[in-house]
């Protein structure tokens, strides 16, 4: 597993507090934007990032939540792949 730097562990958790928030506003297009974000500030592979896995996991939650299950599932396999 890769090691970020402290500002860009700062960074995420900013925005995945923001998309929480959001989430439980049920506002789930902007919380799912916002776990997009945090998920674009990772380095590539992104999936040697263990925030990887609990961001795309929530963007799972978001879907399932709107009854979109395929991608639900999809975020959910990928979060599986990661470290």
């Amino acid at each position: 597993m890769e090691e970020l730097s402290p500002a860009i562990e700062k960074r995420i958790e900013s925005i995945c507090a923001e998309a929480d928030d959001l989430f439980d506003n049920e506002l789930c297009e902007e919380a799912i934007a916002k776990y997009q974000e945090a998920l674009s500030i990772l380095p590539e592979p992104m999936e040697d990032y263990e925030p990887s896995a609990w961001l795309l996991s929530s963007m799972g939650d978001v879907y399932l939540f709107m009854e979109k299950y395929e991608q639900a599932l999809f975020h959910y396999e990928h979060a599986m792949e990661c470290v």
